[in-house]
């Protein structure tokens, strides 16, 4: 009986650390967190050239960002895992969003077009086709107020 409810709790706690992201995450003030405009600006195709932007997420990939958008578009995801597209400030490509979340939970996330979000979560890619754009898993995001 013991070996079961240690067993269930592992379990539990296991998926409790590895199951999705919750809109109340409170965000790291880490030093070693990146900002999105300013990865956004080294992968400017207008400034920068494929291979350097291949350079560039050797040095950025994997590593945290943060920043503030506009919700573009939700896409309808499969099982637990759905895609926002994001415009931040930092470029205007010509497909119209240059951040794409990955967000994971079971119920799709609370977020319309037009609102506003903060996010932070790992870069798993970075491309310059019609404009920079960043994936980035593990994510969690919070709505934020529309400024007046």
């Amino acid at each position: 009986m013991i070996r079961y409810l240690l067993f269930t709790f592992l379990i539990a706690l296991i998926l409790l650390t590895f199951h999705g992201t919750s809109l109340d995450v409170v965000f790291a003030d880490d030093d070693d967190v990146l900002m999105i405009n300013d990865v956004l600006k080294n992968v400017d195709p207008g400034k920068v050239t494929k291979a350097q932007v291949k350079e560039y997420y050797k040095e950025v990939g994997g590593k945290r960002v943060k920043g503030e958008g506009t919700v573009i578009n939700v896409f309808p995801g499969t099982q637990d895992r759905q895609r926002i597209a994001v415009l931040a400030s930092g470029s205007d490509p010509e497909k119209g969003f240059n951040v794409m979340l990955y967000v994971e939970q079971e119920t799709p996330p609370d977020v319309n077009k037009n609102d506003q979000i903060a996010f932070e979560g790992k870069i798993s890619r970075l491309s310059a086709y019609k404009g920079a754009l960043i994936d980035v898993h593990e994510t969690a995001f919070r709505k934020i107020e529309a400024k007046k």
